[in-house]
């Protein structure tokens, strides 16, 4: 594995593909890589996990030995791959393999699904500053299939995307010229605390980004008055058809018979002298419609 990041080197397109397991790439976006290698592109690829908790589907080489090294062995598939796709420059963020969820594998707190989001969004972060890629490819929300470990890849690579570019994330990643410093750790606590942008830029000598910031309230603002209204117009509707659910037909006072159904154009009927269901002359019962 060669890493061409040196600072005055001349910036090359690049393609940064974000996986969760070896084997990934070449199953997702291998043909992608290939390509882009055949056309003069720096392709770059980092892997989230080695895989020691996937399957063997070589029955005769399904033993415990081969369980136990499996993310060795993975590891050595990848690079037989890369070197398959003409790919020369790869690296991993370091977790274990999240198996399925239901399993106790997935519950092993060194794995990635377990892991600390903002950290692990912070690990792919510097990976994005250190190749800076023009290019990135990940997962859907789903994973593609639901897979733990292809959930979390989606998360981190979006996430990592939106930050990097972000001096206010992980100043402790960046030269002093960039933002970096002493006082970069503790920034960097400070804003996974929780504690507003304005407080955080202050700490890095930045300029906050009140005009952004108002923009992002309005418009969170604008969406829950539409919501508000929303919900009140269906609690209307709700509302007016239980009402018509409920309205029972008058009842003749003698009989207790339904009245005939009457209608006016007043929508109800006035008291007149009449035969009612029963016979008896009785004045007819006001119907309200």
């Amino acid at each position: 594995m060669t890493d061409s990041t040196s600072p005055t080197a001349a910036h090359v397109p690049t393609l940064m593909t974000t996986h969760a397991h070896p084997d990934d790439e070449t199953i997702g976006t291998g043909g992608t890589m290939a390509q882009a290698v055949r056309d003069g592109r720096r392709v770059v690829l980092v892997t989230c996990t080695r895989g020691e908790q996937g399957d063997i589907v070589v029955p005769s080489m399904d033993t415990a030995e081969n369980h136990r090294r499996l993310g060795e062995i993975r590891a050595a598939e990848l690079e037989a791959a890369m070197a398959a796709l003409g790919v020369t420059e790869w690296d991993n963020l370091g977790y274990r393999d999240s198996d399925m969820m239901g399993r106790p594998g997935n519950r092993d707190p060194r794995t990635f699904w377990q892991a600390d989001v903002d950290e692990a969004i912070g690990r792919m972060t510097w990976m994005v500053r250190r190749f800076r890629p023009d290019v990135m490819t990940t997962y859907n929300d789903f994973g593609g299939y639901g897979h733990p470990d292809h959930i979390r890849t989606n998360v981190v690579a979006v996430g990592a995307f939106a930050r990097a570019g972000d001096p206010a994330w992980y100043p402790e990643q960046l030269a002093p010229e960039h933002g970096g410093g002493p006082s970069a750790r503790r920034t960097s606590r400070l804003r996974r605390g929780g504690r507003t942008r304005a407080r955080i830029s202050r700490c890095c000598a930045l300029r906050p980004r009140s005009r952004s910031s108002r923009a992002r309230r309005k418009r969170a603002t604008r969406v829950r008055r539409v919501c508000e209204l929303a919900a009140k117009l269906v609690e209307i509707s709700c509302a007016s058809r239980t009402r018509t659910s409920e309205t029972k037909p008058a009842r003749c006072a003698p009989c207790g018979e339904a009245a005939p159904p009457w209608s006016s154009r007043a929508g109800s009927v006035a008291s007149t002298a009449g035969s009612t269901p029963c016979g008896s002359r009785r004045r007819r019962p006001t119907v309200s419609a």
